[in-house]
């Protein structure tokens, strides 16, 4: 769970949240913010990924209590992004419009006008499902908590079987407008209240790889209730709204070697690389004792440079049969791992134990103490 809804206040952590302008009233507060009774980050982060599934349960069913799955829905277009607070569902008939123009429609999204929306098939109930029914690692859980409130907040809390590409534009439209910031006080705003503060401000927005981000996260969850769940059973001939909005991101290549500072390994380099380690050693490691420990590693285990530079010295363990192994996690704050598979038990060459590997990590512990980052002169701030 996203750091984004805990707040410290002294040595406590606290569970901050803001309560969605549709349910204030029902509510009677603009804000769930109380103690998680802890002082250890991880644990509250634990903490928050409760109250927050808890949190979008009670959004649903006050929702649903005010009335809003009882009707059917008619969806109009952005003509002001200025707006978007006000944009939502109008009681009507089952033409769908964008401004005054009326836009054929596929077929499921004909018979989508005609569907009487269920409470549990509500975006924000049928996210947790999915969350639940696929092994995400802890940043694509994350990733989809914030792309459901977000789109929740900026276009409501729909059947996902009438979720269509009116809807998904307005996601996008709005994504592309908040700004890249992690102040709390910004981030406690709605998606409108921080598109107008970063107007206000100049800030700087949100880059294409975030926004596809959130709308890969919307994506997935409607592709899985389609093809995992009955609850589009009824609807026929349906198609992903979201296909055409994920941005294609390309590797931009130099046109030419002038352009590129970077040179292949010449013969000799890939000859010390794989020799013998003493020549390894003199000819690749000379420096700093962080430079010449993080190349070995990489060296002996496989692990990649951001895997490595993460370490600290806890992850570095032993087994009960004596065998030291390296712990490629993400359990501490900084530390991240791309999926689920990449968390793994390395266990460390011989070689590496000779070079003096174990006689460095003790010597790090002595120094900073038993939990501490490995190579303390990297920036472990991003």
């Amino acid at each position: 769970m996203s750091a984004d809804f805990i707040l410290k206040r002294g040595n406590v952590w606290y569970f901050n949240m803001r309560v969605p302008d549709d349910v204030r009233g029902h509510f009677g507060e603009n804000q769930w913010r109380y103690s998680l009774k802890t002082k250890d980050r991880q644990e509250a982060i634990k903490l928050a990924r409760q109250e927050v599934a808890t949190k979008d349960q009670q959004i649903a069913q006050a929702r649903t209590a005010m009335g809003a799955p009882a009707r059917k829905w008619q969806y109009t277009s952005i003509k002001d992004l200025s707006d978007l607070h006000h944009v939502g569902f109008m009681v009507g008939g089952s033409l769908y419009k964008m401004g005054n123009t009326a836009t054929n429609l596929s077929p499921s999204i004909q018979q989508s006008q005609h569907i009487t929306p269920d409470p549990d098939n509500m975006l924000s109930v049928v996210a947790t499902r999915v969350i639940k029914g696929k092994r995400l690692a802890e940043g694509s859980v994350k990733d989809y908590h914030v792309s459901v409130r977000r789109f929740i907040d900026i276009v409501g809390d729909k059947d996902v079987r009438t979720i269509d590409r009116s809807d998904v534009e307005k996601f996008k439209l709005a994504l592309i407008r908040m700004p890249n910031t992690r102040l709390p006080k910004v981030l406690g705003m709605s998606v409108q209240e921080q598109i107008e503060w970063a107007e206000s401000n100049n800030a700087k927005r949100i880059g294409i790889t975030s926004v596809n981000k959130y709308l890969v996260a919307l994506q997935s969850i409607l592709t899985w209730a389609r093809h995992r769940t009955a609850i589009f059973k009824d609807v026929q001939a349906w198609e992903s709204p979201c296909k055409g909005f994920i941005d294609a991101t390309q590797n931009i290549k130099q046109d030419s070697e002038e352009d590129d500072d970077r040179r292949p390994f010449t013969t000799e380099e890939v000859s010390r690389l794989f020799g013998s380690g003493d020549d390894f050693e003199t000819g690749f490691v000379k420096g700093r004792t962080t430079r010449r420990w993080m190349v070995h590693i990489m060296r002996w285990t496989g692990l990649r440079l951001d895997e490595a530079a993460q370490i600290r010295t806890y992850d570095i363990q032993k087994t009960t049969k004596g065998l030291h192994y390296v712990a490629v996690t993400n359990r501490a704050e900084g530390q991240k791992v791309k999926t689920d598979a990449a968390r793994r038990h390395v266990p460390l060459h011989p070689e590496l134990i000779a070079l003096g590997l174990l006689d460095f990590v003790q010597s790090i512990k002595e120094k900073h103490g038993e939990d501490t980052w490995l190579f303390h002169d990297l920036d472990h701030t991003n």
